[in-house]
């Protein structure tokens, strides 16, 4: 959802956010508006860990996402199985709020760590 093409950036900020992070191999970005930043923060808050698995081409894997202030630390979940809060993040996603009283959006970055996931 928050990386998805058919996504449209109605803010010319949004655009140009996501141009930018979007230049260096491994990082996505995306604009939220108010209401998608506030529905995410609330099921955050709601659960701040959760694991879904990912697809790829033989089977599965599971991955855990931890909720942190203005961020989303996502790990192996057998990497937290064994490390537990020492597990390596090979994802993190940054809400930087800055411009939600002011335009009423979010901007959102994404930084992959484990390069090998870009190829799943």
């Amino acid at each position: 959802f928050f990386f998805s093409s058919r996504r449209r950036h109605t803010r010319c900020s949004g655009v140009s956010w996501a141009r930018r992070c979007v230049q260096e191999t491994g990082n996505v970005a995306t604009v939220l508006q108010k209401n998608e930043y506030n529905a995410f923060l609330n099921n955050a808050q709601a659960s701040p860990m959760f694991t879904f698995p990912i697809k790829r081409k033989n089977g599965h894997f599971m991955l855990l996402a931890q909720h942190q202030p203005k961020s989303f630390l996502y790990s192996y979940l057998d990497d937290y199985k064994t490390k537990g809060g020492n597990a390596n993040p090979m994802f993190i996603l940054t809400f930087f709020d800055e411009l939600l009283f002011s335009k009423g959006i979010v901007l959102v970055r994404g930084d992959v760590i484990d390069l090998s996931l870009i190829h799943i």
